[in-house]
């Protein structure tokens, strides 16, 4: 008899139920809830912090925005306003209460109104801001942009199932530009939307995700951190900047219609592109401006001044082993020139017209 049926049996049972069948549906119950209670609270768990990824990837895309049109990254919002001050969600450059590590590092929120982005952004999967950190003089106005100057840690993962059994340091050491913190579950060291601290930070050496609230220019990576009891706890969510943002394709300073790439090499159609541009697959283009051209192969290569008609190998007369001034095609990166060509007419006389071509590809001229 299946567990549905043996409750529904015993709830229809009109001589009431006994102590064991109590125990027995107890049993069938817990049976059946507690997969239920764990795959929600995995889901839980999947759903938080997939939404606090995809507002990493969010704030990142509008910080390398902001870098573009600024040639700066933002400055961190004060983390303990709500939305009923003036000064929420906007970058505050002139807050020395931000600045750390004699100053070379700022630490607050994500400036979501200064960068246009939803308020609710600012916030993790458990609806704590977000802690935006950067390099100071990275994000200074009024300076030129400098070197980063955040350092971080953590265990690296060697393989599948394998990390470094002690933290050490992310390449480049002290050299990143700005890391995002989730405090977690827990909250440790957060402030919550309405900016009121969650729960204080536990203090350096006391856990190992407290790098990560005590306002220096240190912080622990989550690769490889697992979520455990005492000094080893950990359940933040960092995402770190290494490296200045670059667009591949720009806008000429000359036409505003064509663009340039700022990449060293850029493929279509292939992810391992061997020329400045490597296109795999036939490209349709109005017009196109290159030095030299090749069969897919790279063989066969012939300059541009070929087509031009200025390399000396498209003139007929001037070709070495050429005996006629007539070109009837172009082959192996040179004019094809055929001997006899001059016997024929190239043009028609005057008051006449071209008719047709005769079988040696002379001109059959009419009236």
């Amino acid at each position: 008899m299946s567990i549905l049926k043996q409750i529904e049996r015993l709830a229809r049972d009109q001589s009431g139920m006994t102590l064991i069948d109590v125990a027995l549906l107890m049993t069938m119950l817990g049976l059946i809830l507690v997969p239920l209670i764990s795959q929600f609270n995995r889901w839980k768990i999947d759903n938080e912090r997939g939404l606090t990824n995809q507002h990493y990837t969010a704030i990142d895309k509008a910080i390398e925005d902001f870098y573009f049109q600024k040639g700066r990254y933002p400055c961190p919002a004060r983390l303990n306003i709500n939305s009923t001050d003036a000064a929420y969600g906007q970058e505050a450059c002139t807050d020395n209460t931000l600045k750390f590590s004699s100053n070379t590092v700022m630490i607050g929120a994500v400036p979501f109104a200064t960068l246009k982005i939803p308020p609710e952004t600012n916030l993790d999967g458990w609806s704590n801001k977000i802690t935006y950190a950067v390099t100071a003089s990275q994000a200074d106005p009024t300076a030129i942009f400098g070197s980063g100057a955040i350092r971080v840690v953590g265990r690296k993962q060697l393989s599948t199932y394998e990390c470094t059994p002690t933290p050490s340091d992310y390449d480049p050491v002290g050299a990143l530009h700005y890391v995002f913190v989730s405090h977690g579950p827990t909250g440790l060291g957060a402030f919550t939307a309405d900016g009121v601290a969650r729960t204080g930070c536990p203090g350096a050496g006391t856990t190992a995700d407290a790098d990560n609230c005590i306002n220096d220019n240190r912080f622990t990576h989550s690769v490889c951190m697992g979520s455990s009891t005492g000094s080893d706890f950990y359940d933040d969510i960092v995402a770190i900047k290494g490296n200045v943002p670059s667009k591949m394709w720009q806008d000429t300073v000359s036409a505003s219609q064509d663009i340039i790439s700022n990449a060293e090499s850029v493929g279509i159609n292939t992810s391992n592109p061997q020329t400045a541009l490597h296109v795999t697959g036939n490209i349709k283009a109005l017009n196109t401006d290159s030095n030299t051209i090749c069969a897919e192969n790279g063989s066969g290569c012939f300059t541009a001044t070929m087509l031009g008609g200025t390399d000396p190998l498209m003139r007929c007369g001037s070709n070495p082993g050429a005996t006629s001034s007539a070109m009837s095609g172009i082959g192996e990166a040179r004019a094809k020139c055929q001997s006899g060509y001059t016997a024929f007419k190239v043009e028609c006389p005057d008051g006449q017209f071209i008719k047709a071509l005769d079988t040696n590809g002379g001109l059959i001229c009419g009236n």
